[in-house]
């Protein structure tokens, strides 16, 4: 190798010399030295052993082996240095170094790309050495040299003519570098720089380019432009870009970016995403706990998965619109345009999508429209394990899939109804619309229906013929596959291409009560209204038609200016007060020096006087307005500026305030203050005493974004019917949109109308031995329950009394109350284990609210009703009742005792007693709200629903006749002109006879029986459904010859729609006789006759139809095997006597004949007028002691 020492020999022998030699001569010596001293070098040091070497040329060292240095080595060198110094007089030790710059082949080779050099005039193009590009090409294979005009470029050592261009993506745009077949670097231009708008900041060590500065280094005495891989979008996404896709796609998990990433071709750092997922503070603060592993559905969706409904106007018709998220797979199908019910969508989708395809889908997605959002939709959906998700209002782009495939539709179907015309249906136009968008191909050239069957339609004799299941599956397969590439693609470019959405972090630092602004595409900003919950970028807003749901992009915060507060007032959308900060004082609430004034036929209330804030919002005025007068009220309010402030008033309760007006004026209500003022302040003080809630200022912090309900006070006049008619206040939650209820139990049990009518049927027969019917009404009854609320429910003050509490404040209920789901399952647990510890009653099987005592020392019945209790027991209950109730605090009003002079109310039934002790069982007043229905109407189907409804009500409670005709009624979901008149003709019968209900009379109950009266029609409905009914008295029977004459009482009856097939008449009658002594069997007599000490009632059938009598008492049988199965539970139940006797009727005297018949006997009339009926009996079957004696009888039929 080369040393110092010889190459300085070198220059000194050259100059000894030759010193007057030429520039040849001297280079021709040095290279005859240079061969000799190589030559000599080798043979002092063989291959394999190295030396220290040192240059001064590149300033660098490196240590190698050597061997010992020879003295005759070191003699020559010496001598050398010495020849030099005397002939030229220099010092090699202070001789300086030329700054000499060069290139070397290894610094820039294919192995290691070195980055760019920017800033040089060395060309007037970009240029790069072919191996630095080869390097380049090692990280991102994608980059190709592309043809391009040759330029030729120089360099100090020599030129060289490009090969191709090579276009490179950076953050400053792409730049053309010409390939060059040299070791040379990437060289940026400054012509391209000038171009592109870059400049060198040398002193900052920068390359700016407007706003953006991109940091550079010194290396080599050169600035360098030095481009990571993870820094480039040519190579791999920035950190910026994956932190905007990983906000954008709502924070998934690195595993779920991580493959739609791959999938869309696009190059990242793994360790890059999962860092940034790790400081992800909505990902820390919301990730899952920890659990076991566990199996998850794909995140590549599938056909099926999740569909999207709409419901979209086609020629002025409504169409369901159903749309494949996977693969944009279609159907339609049109609704009704009177009226889309919840059943009639879910069937319309069942019968277009469910039922035609692969079944139920995983999630169905809709918008904020009441049919998909009712609870029946939902309840019909999760029976098949469907997820529904709704779409907050104004989030069009999470269901804009659907929106956008409107259009086509409707093209479609415009077109083929022009060229079809009348020829077709509208039903089959519209799908021939749907299957020709399906049968045509997409943006990308994907055809739905080649990604759902695997094949195209046949459309020609020149199609290709079918393919087999194996092609059909390859070629799903493919097609899905580009379908998700292409899906991954777009969403990578949506999600980079889309403009940052507002920021919705000062939406969600709002506490609630604060007042927003919500944005609506018809009428912009509006507001401000209340935030009553947040749930993640849901919000819930209040809106003047109620709780709405809005995305947090929709949703911002609303500052009040105080001036214009002050000169403007309050908005008038505005529903509540703002919530007051925490550092404002509110001055005491100051007395009422202006009582109420009674002025003619109308009370004036004087204006509320404002309290002292510091923070106003306008005058909030409430003029002294005349109920009489609201309208003219309105009207000045409007012509003043000035606004009124009212509560929301229902019907019921504006007709019990002009009550109060009313009774106030006669003297009947002598209540001091003003109306309902009093029972107002009762009510809360009550409920604070039994802290039920508690009174907050609202904390943010504490309270944090949980659901604020709405609350108000329901004011009625209790004891109307009575001579000491009273104000009562109510407070309720207004819990109708809790979607908490979701997950709890809500429905608590009441009592049945059969059990109510069974303690009401022996009232008479028992007052002989001092038992007698009362109601105990408990007051306030779910607050008394003893357990407590298993969530947190927050609730504002009623606006009746808002003005009487500071700013922000808010109620925190403990204990149930009214209008909270759950208030009533919990009282209901209360009272009934009160009854059953305390009063040690024991429960029906049939009825849980039905409870008869089990001791001998006292009997009673006791039928609850919420807080309502029906007894009937001796006065040694009637006393331990009161006992027990005293000792678990239980706060209740007073017995009421059914009198001659005093009448019970319960559940809706008006009871009073005659004076020969017979008893009278009526409706309380819901004949007074019947009306006819005008079929000429719009809302004819709307009344049609609503009148049949109270109908049935008041027939289920007192009147059996109207129930078959109310019970056809209800079967007719499309109600015709025909349907609607038989309707009218039952609704007036009604109205005529308001008063008509059940006589109950005294019966001899040790020789009582239970008769069932059953009865079916063999397909009489319009459907060719069959009709069931029957009919259980209770009455004693005097016998004469092939007949009996009946007295007695209705204990329950039932008009039903038979919901199993019935293929015959004796199959209608049989399942009528099984509901019927099934009902029998459940009314617990055996209880209650045990309690009174009395022989077991005994139950006996009445039939008219031979064959089902012949079949159970001569052990006949019966073609249709599906029916042995109930003939021989009731042959089994004859036998054990639970059936004591099974009779064969004349079809003219059968009282069920009214349940199941349009035109029925008039035995049911007659019966309910006297309580009397005379039945001929065709045949019977007499019984002795045991069973081995019965011998059948066969009468015959006396016309």
């Amino acid at each position: 190798m080369w040393t110092a020492l010889f190459s300085q020999r070198i220059f000194c022998l050259l100059e000894a010399s030759s010193p007057t030699a030429s520039g040849p001569l001297r280079a021709a010596e040095a290279e005859a030295l240079v061969a000799e001293e190589q030559t000599k070098e080798e043979d002092l040091n063989p291959p394999g052993i190295f030396q220290h070497f040192t240059s001064s040329l590149v300033n660098t060292s490196f240590f190698t082996k050597a061997p010992t240095p020879r003295s005759e080595d070191v003699l020559a060198a010496l001598q050398d240095q010495a020849f030099r110094h005397a002939l030229l007089k220099d010092d090699p030790s202070n001789e300086v170094e030329k700054p000499d710059a060069f290139i070397s082949d290894d610094r820039y080779s294919s192995e290691t790309f070195r980055g760019i050099l920017p800033d040089t005039g060395a060309s007037g193009v970009s240029s790069a050495g072919f191996p630095q590009v080869q390097a380049l090409q090692r990280l991102q294979p994608s980059l190709k040299i592309n043809e391009a005009e040759k330029h030729k470029v120089k360099f100090g050592a020599g030129s060289g003519t490009t090969i191709g261009v090579l276009r490179m993506p950076t953050i400053l745009g792409i730049i053309n570098f010409h390939v060059l077949l040299t070791p040379t670097p990437f060289l940026f231009s400054i012509t391209d720089m000038d171009k592109m708008g870059v400049k060198l900041d040398n002193l900052r060590n920068v390359l700016i380019q407007g706003e953006k500065e991109i940091p550079i280094i010194r290396r080599w005495g050169h600035p360098w432009w030095i481009i990571e891989a993870s820094a480039t979008a040519a190579f791999h996404l920035t950190e910026v870009q994956l932190r905007q896709l990983h906000r954008r796609f709502g924070h998934p998990s690195v595993n779920r970016l991580t493959k739609i990433l791959q999938r869309a071709d696009q190059e990242f750092k793994t360790e890059a995403l999962r860092r940034l997922t790790q400081i992800c503070r909505y990902c820390q603060m919301n990730g899952k706990a920890p659990s076991r592993f566990r199996f998850t559905l794909k995140d590549d969706r599938e056909f099926n998965y999740e569909i999207i409904v709409d419901i979209v106007q086609v020629d002025n018709k409504p169409v369901l619109h159903i749309v494949d998220s996977a693969t944009s797979f279609q159907a339609a199908r049109f609704l009704d345009a009177r009226g889309q019910k919840a059943k009639d969508v879910w069937d319309t989708l069942r019968a277009c999508w469910i039922d035609s395809y692969l079944g139920p889908p995983d999630w169905i997605v809709h918008d904020a429209g009441r049919n998909f959002a009712s609870a029946e939709f939902r309840q019909y959906a999760r029976a098949m394990s469907i997820e529904v998700d709704e779409v907050p209002v104004e989030a069009h782009n999470s269901i804009g899939k659907v929106e956008r495939y409107h259009g086509p539709l409707r093209r479609a179907y415009n077109i083929i109804k022009v060229e079809l015309g009348d020829a077709v249906t509208d039903d089959q136009k519209l799908q021939m619309a749907v299957k020709a968008v399906n049968d045509s191909a997409g943006p990308d050239g994907l055809v739905p229906t080649l990604l759902v069957f695997g094949a195209y339609p046949r459309l020609t004799e020149d199609s290709p013929p079918a393919l087999s299941i194996v092609q059909r599956a390859e070629a799903i397969r493919k097609a899905t596959n580009e379908a998700r590439k292409l899906l991954a693609k777009r969403q990578i470019n949506d999600a980079l291409a889309t403009r940052n959405g507002p920021d919705t972090l000062p939406t969600h630092r709002l506490p609630l009560q604060s007042d927003v602004r919500v944005w609506r595409e018809k009428g912009g900003w509006q507001g401000p209204y209340r935030l009553l919950a947040t749930n993640g970028e849901t919000c819930t807003i209040e809106m003047p038609h109620g709780p709405t749901k809005f995305r947090t992009t929709v949703v911002k915060p609303f500052y009040h200016d105080e001036d214009n507060d002050k000169t403007y007032g309050q908005p008038k959308d505005n529903i509540a007060d703002r919530v007051k900060p925490q550092n404002d004082p509110v001055s005491s609430d100051e007395p009422d020096d202006d009582p109420p004034e009674v002025t003619g036929d109308t009370i004036v209330i004087p204006p509320v006087k404002e309290r002292t804030r510091r923070r106003t919002r306008g005058p909030r005025l409430v003029d002294p307005i005349s109920t009489s007068s609201i309208d003219d009220a309105f009207i000045k309010a409007a012509v003043e500026g000035t606004t009124i402030d009212m509560a929301f008033m229902t019907a019921k309760e504006e007709a019990d305030w002009q009550l109060c007006l009313q009774l106030r004026q006669e003297g009947r209500i002598t209540t001091p203050g003003r109306p309902f003022e009093l029972s107002d302040r009762t009510e809360i003080d009550a409920l604070q005493a039994q802290s039920v809630f508690r009174f907050e200022t609202y904390d943010p912090v504490k309270h944090g974004t949980d659901r604020l309900f709405k609350s108000r006070l329901v004011r009625e006049i209790k004891g109307k019917g009575t001579t000491t008619p009273y104000e009562k206040s109510r407070l309720v939650i207004q819990g109708h949109s809790d979607n908490g209820k979701q997950t709890i139990l809500t429905q608590s049990p009441t009592i049945q109308r059969s059990s109510q009518r069974l303690i009401v049927a022996l009232v008479p027969s028992l007052a002989s031995r001092g038992i007698f019917l009362w109601m105990r009404d408990i007051t306030q009854a779910y607050v008394q329950s003893t357990t407590k609320l298993n969530r947190t429910i927050l609730a504002r003050p009623p606006d009746q009394i808002r003005d009487q509490f500071p700013e922000g404040t808010i109620m925190v209920v403990v204990k149930p109350l009214y209008g909270i789901a759950e208030a009533g399952t919990h009282w209901w647990a209360t009272y009934f284990n009160h009854h059953r510890e305390n009063l040690r009653m024991t429960t029906s099987t049939f009825d849980p609210c039905l409870l008869v005592t089990t001791t001998r020392d006292c009997f009673g019945i006791t039928g609850m009703q919420t807080d309502d209790t029906l007894g009937l027991g001796d006065q040694r209950f009637f006393d331990l009742e009161e006992e027990q109730l005293q000792k678990a605090k239980f706060t209740a009003k007073p017995k009421e005792i059914l009198t001659p002079d005093n009448l019970l109310l319960f559940n809706g039934c008006k009871l009073t007693q005659d004076a020969d002790g017979s008893i009278t069982l009526s409706q309380k007043g819901q004949s007074q709200k019947l009306e006819l229905i005008d079929a000429s109407l719009e809302t004819a189907q709307e009344e049609y629903v609503k009148q049949r409804a109270r109908g049935a009500y008041i027939a289920t409670i007192c009147q059996p006749e109207a129930s078959f005709d109310l019970s056809t009624a209800a079967q007719h979901q499309d109600p015709s002109a025909e349907d609607i008149r038989k309707l009218n003709k039952r609704l007036q019968w009604q109205i005529d006879h308001q008063g008509r209900g059940l006589r109950y009379i005294p019966l001899d109950l040790p020789t009582a029986k239970l008769f069932v009266f059953v009865d079916g029609s063999f397909a009489n409905n319009k459907d060719l459904s069959s009709q069931i009914g029957f009919i259980i008295i209770i009455g004693n029977e005097r016998q004469q010859d092939a007949e009996f004459t009946l007295t007695g009482n209705i204990v329950t009856y039932s008009s039903t729609k038979s919901k199993r097939v019935t293929r015959s008449a004796l199959a209608s009658e049989l399942y009528s006789m099984v509901q019927g002594a099934d009902m029998a069997y459940a009314t617990t007599l055996a209880m209650i006759t045990d309690q009174l000490d009395i022989p077991q009632i005994p139950t006996i059938l009445c039939t008219d139809s031979f064959s089902l009598y012949e079949c159970l008492v001569k052990l006949g049988t019966t073609k249709e095997k599906r029916l042995m199965i109930d003939i021989m539970a009731l042959r089994q139940s004859y036998e054990r006597r639970e059936i004591y006797e099974i009779r064969w009727i004349n079809g003219q005297d059968n009282p069920a004949d009214a349940m199941t018949k349009v035109s029925p006997n008039h035995t049911l009339e007659t019966f309910i007028d006297s309580n009397k009926a005379t039945i001929r009996v065709e045949g019977w079957v007499k019984r002795g002691p045991k069973a081995t004696t019965d011998a059948p009888k066969t009468t015959t039929s006396v016309a």
